[in-house]
């Protein structure tokens, strides 16, 4: 299931000549949104093919954040899959959306 859109997004976000890193990257962005989930709720083994064209996946957050700092990478949630069970594992995501959040409504 993400295996054929990861690598579109990736082919995508080539073609139109997106920056490696930032917000204003939509493909790049829908690519390590969906790596990071891939590789949260999977269950068995990972897909190698996947882990490569994931390997440099950072998620920026959408809200204010000029310094760039809130950010989940791919490789982060790759480690939490060797010390986290899977309850806690998926949660990663909404927690990295709620900073995201929460630091908007602080600077606002």
């Amino acid at each position: 299931m993400f295996r054929k859109s990861i690598l579109n997004y990736e082919e995508l976000s080539r073609l139109r000549g997106e920056k490696e890193t930032g917000v204003d990257r939509p493909f790049g962005q829908d690519k390590s949104e969906l790596c990071i989930l891939y590789a949260q709720t999977a269950t068995a083994s990972l897909d190698i093919d996947l882990i490569k064209a994931c390997k440099d996946a950072v998620l920026y957050s959408a809200h204010l954040d000029p310094k760039q700092t809130l950010r989940l990478t791919f490789m982060d949630v790759l480690k939490s899959r060797e010390t986290l069970p899977f309850q806690e594992r998926v949660c990663e995501y909404h927690r990295f959306l709620r900073r995201g959040r929460l630091a908007e409504i602080i600077q606002e």
